[in-house]
């Protein structure tokens, strides 16, 4: 099961579980009414897809103009986000 927690009023994300296209959904709406989002955690994760981007984009939109960091991204999310171009978007170390 994938879980959101959130932390510093709203500024950062621990994301535990899977990523894929089953969770995102899941995840997109427990992201919605969040605003502010500046850093996602990302260390308890587990698989990964192209969907979890989405995820990721919507933490951006959530940031209000400030950068997102994610952090301890798995290396295949890091892979997709080189692949798409989206290091615009969002930082991921």
């Amino acid at each position: 099961m994938t879980a959101i927690q959130v932390l510093e009023g709203g500024r950062r994300l621990d994301i535990r579980g899977d990523m894929t296209m089953a969770e995102v959904p899941g995840l997109l709406e427990a992201i919605a009414p969040l605003k502010g989002v500046t850093h996602v955690d990302l260390s308890a994760i587990g698989r990964v897809d192209s969907s979890a981007l989405t995820v990721l984009l919507a933490c951006s939109r959530a940031a209000q103009g400030a950068t997102v960091t994610v952090h301890h991204a798995p290396a295949t999310l890091r892979a997709l986000n080189d692949l798409y171009g989206l290091q615009t978007l969002f930082w991921v170390v």
